[in-house]
């Protein structure tokens, strides 16, 4: 019986979920400076978050490789209220990965083609709600700390609505106007 008894409170300390480690918490904190961060907005010290060789993938324009270009990206960004659900995240050793869904806001100008026959003009800022999916890879540097490698997400439009194309941006052909 005492057998069974320290058997089942081994197996049922076994079970029990660890708590997050130092590093695991240590990476949470950097993507929470993140969101504050991108929130203030301060783009010397969002691009501060990135390592060296860090690089950003946006839905449309290409990718944005170093610092200084990170820098310049999300200094042109008209983008605010970033807020994340985080749908996975994983770090072992010394890298790490989060992804989930975020909601933004962002000021847009410009026309928009709804996906029918009639279309919506304007030229005037308004601000559009924005939302999609990201991913976050992580690596914590030689210096201990951890600094974002990668950055990439995606964009949902409005359900009919895609925005008109701009030079640069590849429109699928199905919804180009």
């Amino acid at each position: 019986m005492k057998r069974s008894l320290i058997l089942s409170l081994l197996v049922a300390v076994v079970a029990l979920p660890l708590p997050a480690g130092p590093r695991a918490m240590d990476a949470e904190a950097l993507v929470e400076r993140y969101l504050e961060t991108f929130n203030a907005p301060d783009p010397v010290a969002l691009a501060a978050l990135y390592a060296e060789d860090g690089l950003v993938l946006p839905p449309s324009g290409g990718s944005v490789r170093g610092r200084e270009a990170i820098r310049n990206y999300w200094s042109r960004s008209s983008r605010k209220d970033l807020s994340f659900n985080i749908l996975q995240k994983s770090v072992c050793g010394e890298a790490g990965f989060f992804v989930g869904s975020y909601v933004a806001q962002e000021t847009r100008t410009g026309r928009f083609y709804p996906a029918s026959p009639f279309a919506l003009l304007g030229s005037h800022p308004r601000q559009v709600d924005m939302n999609g999916n990201f991913a976050l890879g992580l690596r914590r540097g030689d210096d201990g700390k951890w600094r974002i490698v990668s950055d990439m997400w995606t964009e949902n439009y409005f359900t009919g609505f895609v925005p008109a194309a701009q030079p640069g941006v590849i429109v699928p052909a199905a919804r180009q106007p």
